[in-house]
């Protein structure tokens, strides 16, 4: 009965023999080149198609003599070692490996071919049954034979699992669609350290899937799928792995890493919330992706990963310094090298080549305050004063019993440091001058600074009775219905109007004011810009600077009406100093913002969010100026020293911005450089009046009350499916319509004006609530609308004058 069982079982194993050969059969075809990349391959076809043919012409015998045999022991133990069938298992074993674990080709391992791995599992398994049967000597040959193929199966398995990269399912990051993209190969030289994650992606439908992170040499990390979803230490012993793929698992089969996306470079993700072991990261592009990243070991996620990750993803610069990281590791190894210091202080001692006499120890040498000439000293701080920037802001009132000449001696006398009082300098208490100040520092008006105190407040603006309609001529009714900034020298010449002087020497203003009122007009408006023209035409004095240059061009540019060519926030500027880039210490979010008045050169200047006139460069778009793009999101530009108005880039002239508008600014500096550009008039009186707070618009609007927020720059979001997409960058005018053709409920006019189109919606519709720290949300149930503003002091100030 039990040999029968065996015969029935013996004959199925012969089907399946001759299954291999089928499968086989596509790559029976000699090589009729020597630089055939399947040559190998087919080599190892034939010599397993051989020892299959052989093998199945002993089993026709061995069927046939079967039932002759007394036990089961007996048959297989003939079977076996004297017929020599045990010697062409164990070649036919070792030779298929080659085939289901080759990394060029793996249809042998995967899709309709898997039937060639499942019946080399099968004779594996086979040869376990027979080992049962068999005792003594016979016994430990077949446990030599099985062991064999196990040890070897797993060594090439993680040779070739750890050498397998692919590149053939890259989806970009930073598009909404996660298209298929190229990407450069990464080479094993550029590694410095891997490390295991789990990442959760919903838009690609990844649910905690096992990755790979590299860290390359420059900082960059790349994300790569673990292909078999399986940790190299979770795969176990030899013997227990080739079990799993008998018992199905076969995904281990699986090998390699394939890279998701293309390289992670810095601030393309920033950090949303912290989890354990791990951060929740956003893309910086606005397409709304979101993925979790966790670290499968604590230890080195705390050691090295979570520094990583702060210094690449953290865009708001509150990076974690290393130092009390990297002091805590010192502390914690005995073998540190600040711990050996007395040992290599008494190597250094004895030391024959030493004299003791001059050598006395090892001295640490702190660096004193340098005292600085006065005339130093005061070149230095105009030159400061000029590249911060100039603010319109004044402290709290001293008491009228302070002395002003002895802190104006002391502060002389004392520290070199310091910015000396100049004994000229008026200094009268405004309380309402403070109250206007800090005001104007909330909103995002660009201030004025001055060594002159004879501050008073405007207290009288022109004003225009006409109601507010936007069916008419929206230009000019947004002039009549909003506040009238006085702008610089486009005023009247009279002695009884708002004089500003700008001092070409000392870069200050000086402005006298008295209780009369002007408006702007056009006429006026361009012969101010004809100053800033004849300026540009005739050439600078060799005694100006490129910055006095820089500071009137932004000057004419923020007291009229033209807007900017281009604006981003999310701009990273480099130089290239002859062998890599450098990238300027920022300690604030900077911005790229590129303006043109009239027919003058354009001027690009990358400055701080809060202060535009602290740039870090300043340069003019000439003719000959060259510009291209070099990848998807970085354009590079050359320009000649000429250009540079402002900058230390160390002699560099290439530039490269990073942003992920690069196609919209590359088309704004060609234009520029080609003299195509269009300048473009804002509706307002310009960016100076853009926010108005609730004390502001009681004194000034006296009549007309019903402009509440006039011409100010917003990204306007649109509510889809739950998330909240960008449409479009324009400027929105917020009016209060309670008590006019409403007259129980509060009712705001909201008018969002762009280059193409014009939108108008009520707050009756709309239910008003705050997004985030910039954002201000209308929602409903069919629709919602996100107010971006630019920072969160203006998105403040809006709210509390609509809510």
């Amino acid at each position: 009965m039990h040999l029968e069982n065996l015969k029935k079982q013996e004959e199925e194993n012969l089907i399946k023999l001759r299954k291999l050969i089928s499968i086989t059969d596509p790559f029976n075809i000699p090589s009729k080149s020597q630089l055939d990349p399947y040559s190998s391959i087919r080599k190892s076809v034939s010599i397993l198609r051989g020892q299959i043919k052989c093998l199945i012409e002993k089993y026709v015998i061995y069927l046939q003599s079967l039932n002759s045999y007394e036990t089961q022991s007996a048959a297989i133990e003939i079977w076996l070692f004297s017929i020599n069938a045990v010697g062409i298992f164990n070649t036919l074993l070792l030779e298929s490996i080659h085939l289901i674990l080759n990394s060029n080709l793996n249809m042998f391992r995967e899709g309709l071919n898997l039937n060639f791995t499942t019946y080399i599992l099968n004779i594996y398994s086979q040869l376990l049954f027979y080992k049962e049967l068999l005792a003594g000597v016979h016994k430990s040959k077949l446990e030599n034979v099985i062991s064999n193929f196990e040890n070897y199966f797993k060594k090439v398995y993680m040779i070739e699992n750890y050498s397998i990269t692919k590149y053939d399912e890259v989806r970009d990051l930073l598009s909404k669609k996660h298209n298929l993209v190229a990407s450069l190969r990464i080479s094993n030289d550029d590694i410095v350290r891997k490390g295991y994650f789990r990442m959760t992606m919903n838009s690609l439908y990844k649910f905690s899937q096992l990755v790979e992170l590299y860290q390359l040499k420059n900082g960059n990390i790349a994300i790569f799928k673990v292909n078999s979803s399986e940790l190299p230490t979770s795969i176990g012993l030899p013997k227990q792995f080739v079990h799993r793929l008998v018992q199905g698992e076969y995904q281990l089969l699986h090998l390699g890493r394939s890279l998701l996306f293309p390289i992670i470079r810095q601030y393309d993700l920033k950090i949303s919330q912290e989890l354990h072991c791990g951060y929740e990261l956003k893309t910086t592009t606005g397409n709304g992706t979101e993925l979790r990243l966790t670290s499968v070991d604590p230890i080195q996620w705390d050691t090295h990963w979570r520094l990583c990750f702060e210094k690449l993803f953290n865009v708001d610069g509150s990076v974690v310094s290393p130092f009390k990281a990297d002091m805590d590791r010192v502390v914690r190894k005995p073998s540190s090298s600040s711990l050996n210091f007395k040992g290599k202080y008494d190597k250094l001692k004895n030391n024959p080549f030493i004299d003791d006499d001059n050598v006395t120890g090892l001295g640490i040498e702190f660096t004193s305050s340098v005292e600085v000439p006065p005339e130093e000293t005061t070149k230095n701080d105009n030159i400061s004063r000029k590249s911060s920037g100039f603010s319109l802001h004044k402290s709290n009132p001293l008491p009228k019993s302070t002395d002003l000449s002895a802190i104006a001696n002391r502060s002389l006398s004392t520290n070199p440091f310091k910015e000396p009082i100049i004994d000229n300098q008026i200094i009268q208490p405004n309380t309402e001058l403070d109250i206007v100040s800090v005001e104007l520092r909330k909103s995002l008006s660009p201030a004025i600074a001055t060594t002159n105190g004879n501050y008073s407040v405007i207290s009288k603006v022109k004003q225009n009775e006409n109601d507010f309609d936007v069916d008419n001529n929206l230009s000019s009714n947004l002039l009549k219905g909003g506040v009238e900034v006085l702008n610089g020298k486009a005023i009247d010449g009279s002695e009884n109007s708002l004089n500003l002087k700008h001092n070409l020497e000392n870069g200050v203003y000086d402005m006298n004011h008295n209780n009369g009122s002007a408006l702007q007009s056009k006429k006026q408006s361009r012969l101010e810009t004809a100053d800033i023209k004849t300026l540009y035409k005739s050439g600078l004095p060799s005694s100006v600077p490129n910055t006095n240059l820089f500071e009137e061009y932004l000057h004419t540019f923020l007291n009229s009406s033209y807007l900017p060519l281009f604006e981003n926030t999310n701009s990273r500027v480099s130089f290239w100093n002859g062998t890599t880039w450098e990238v300027p210490v920022m300690d604030e979010k900077m911005q790229l913002t590129i303006i043109s008045i009239d027919n003058n050169s354009p001027l690009l200047f990358y400055h701080k969010m809060t202060d535009i006139h602290s740039c870090t460069l300043a340069l003019l778009l000439t003719t000959q100026c060259k510009t291209g793009r070099s990848t998807a999101q970085d354009i590079q530009l050359r320009v000649p020293d000429s250009s540079i108005l402002y900058g230390s880039i160390k002699n560099s002239t290439i530039i490269n911005i990073r942003t992920p508008h690069a196609e919209g600014l590359l088309e704004v500096i060609k234009n520029c450089i080609s003299g195509k550009i269009i300048v473009s008039h804002s509706i307002g009186a310009g960016i100076s009046s853009d926010v108005f707070s609730k004390s502001q618009n009681n004194n000034a609007l006296q009549n007309h009350r019903n402009v509440l927020v006039s011409n100010t720059k917003v990204k306007l979001h649109i509510l889809k499916d739950f998330r909240w997409y960008p449409v479009s960058i324009g400027r929105i005018t917020i009016t209060d319509e309670t008590g006019e053709n409403y007259k129980h409920e509060r009712v705001l006019i909201f008018i969002f004006i762009d280059s193409k189109k014009q939108i108008k919606f009520s707050s009756i519709d709309y239910h008003i609530d705050r997004l985030g720290n910039t954002g201000i949300s209308l929602t409903n149930a069919q629709e919602g609308k996100l107010l971006e503003f630019t920072n969160q002091s203006v998105t403040n100030e809006v709210y509390n004058l609509i809510e």
